[in-house]
């Protein structure tokens, strides 16, 4: 909800070994199920950020602009058709890293995605 619930500083360790989906120790304590979305922030988020994560429609890969779980030319085609466009973040699924415009920083997360 964007509500910092706590925070803890470790004065003891110079690192921490992090495992997600089971205890650090190697315990019987393991996630049952499935992780598809793990972020990791350096500052609380606020509640219009978490909304706008959570709540994001979009496409799921990164350049599928048109949904179909691949990133190929018809993505592209889509991409040009807004190339240039400017306004809220996010607006349009070309917009694809989310920071109001379409633009060349978009066209290389796409072709990023195209070439892996």
């Amino acid at each position: 909800d964007g509500t910092q619930a706590g925070n803890y500083t470790d004065t003891d360790a110079t690192f921490i070994v992090t495992q997600v989906g089971r205890f650090w120790d190697n315990s019987n304590y393991t996630y049952e199920g499935s992780v598809d979305d793990l972020r990791l922030y350096d500052r609380v988020l606020n509640t219009e950020e978490v909304d706008t994560i959570m709540n994001f429609t979009g496409p799921g890969l990164a350049g599928d602009i048109n949904g179909d779980g691949k990133v190929n030319i018809e993505d592209f085609a889509e991409l040009a058709e807004q190339w240039l466009w400017s306004g809220s973040a996010g607006a349009v699924d070309e917009d694809i890293v989310e920071d109001g415009s379409v633009d060349f920083i978009d066209f290389a997360e796409l072709a990023n995605q195209w070439l892996n």
